[in-house]
């Protein structure tokens, strides 16, 4: 099975359409249980701009991917989603960008 497949199988399972950006899906995740942005990163201890940015998918606010990637994480778990599926598109968004410890090859 591949990431695509996986990311495909994973969003409809958290309720999530396939089509979703990453920042969308924790958006809706997050209004649905009627939480307000400075609600959420109150309890993140982040700015809200930060998370308005990721909601936005607007990567390019954060200084390295690797900031997305990991407020992503801590985001989506907040609001009940798993991350890995989100991570993915991330990355997809993103193209290319850093290389994955799991692309490393032996």
């Amino acid at each position: 099975m591949t990431d695509e497949q996986t990311v495909a199988e994973e969003l409809p399972q958290q309720g999530l359409p396939e089509a979703s950006s990453p920042g969308l899906c924790l958006r809706r995740a997050r209004e649905n249980k009627q939480w307000d942005i400075n609600q959420v990163a109150n309890e993140l201890h982040v700015r809200p701009q930060f998370l308005l940015d990721l909601e936005a998918d607007n990567i390019t606010a954060f200084s390295a991917p690797v900031y997305a990637r990991g407020l992503l994480r801590s985001y989506a778990r907040y609001v009940g989603l798993e991350p890995a599926p989100l991570v993915l598109l991330l990355d997809e968004m993103m193209g290319a960008g850093e290389p994955r410890l799991d692309s490393v090859t032996k």
